[in-house]
């Protein structure tokens, strides 16, 4: 890897790990070594560290203390147990919408599905730039029940990093997303028809589990 120039040094820290842990250089369970990888980037050991803190709050990395820090490894059973538990949280969501509330999450949404699009047309496909917008629109969706409390824990889940790793770490190349069932949860809430925007939402989660249970077997991992 090339050193970084003093531009934004953090920021490009944070995604060179990031993503370097997204396509297997950092494997699951390795240790990342601090003083090795400012070295390689030629910079301070800071950068790198909060670049690693950065990393730990979406799930990708565990620090243990007196160990070091580790890239997180993660099975078939726990994408399993995080996609149940992100499906009772929209789905409760979008039964208990403050109909205020409606009204200033939609224009949100609505900006995240025009992003969404707008990558879909780009080649090569921006996998980890098209979960950045996917992130934001179903965060809209759990905000329409109005709970901090229920952000919070939807957030500490850290869904959509750990899935999108599932995909991007097996080689996950078709850019086949499920775009058209954002445009139906939103055009369903546009019409007051929370129930089956409900309906899609549970169909689009499982649609989502149900395709990396299939490139887990493909590849026979655990």
């Amino acid at each position: 890897m090339e050193p970084i120039t003093p531009i934004a040094i953090s920021e490009e820290s944070y995604e060179r790990i990031r993503n370097a842990i997204f396509e297997g250089v950092f494997k699951p369970g390795q240790r990342l070594d601090v003083g090795r990888i400012a070295k390689e980037f030629g910079i301070s050991k800071q950068p790198v560290k909060d670049a690693i803190n950065r990393l730990e709050l979406e799930g990708l990395v565990t620090i243990k203390p007196r160990s070091g820090s580790f890239v997180r490894s993660i099975n078939k059973k726990d994408i399993h147990n995080i996609l149940q538990v992100r499906l009772m949280i929209e789905t409760f969501a979008v039964a208990n919408i403050e109909k205020d509330k409606l009204k200033t999450t939609l224009p949100a949404m609505a900006d995240c599905i025009a992003n969404m699009e707008e990558i879909l047309k780009n080649s090569p496909f921006e996998f980890l730039k098209y979960n950045e917008c996917d992130i934001a629109f179903h965060e809209q969706i759990v905000s329409l029940a109005n709970n901090p409390e229920l952000i919070r824990s939807y957030r500490l889940l850290h869904s959509h990093y750990l899935t999108a790793w599932g995909y991007y770490s097996k080689a996950y190349s078709r850019a086949i997303v499920a775009d058209k069932e954002h445009g139906d949860i939103f055009n369903s809430l546009v019409e007051r028809d929370f129930q089956t925007a409900q309906a899609i939402v549970q169909s689009h989660i499982q649609t989502a589990e149900a395709g990396l249970e299939n490139l887990w077997n493909e590849t026979k991992l655990d």
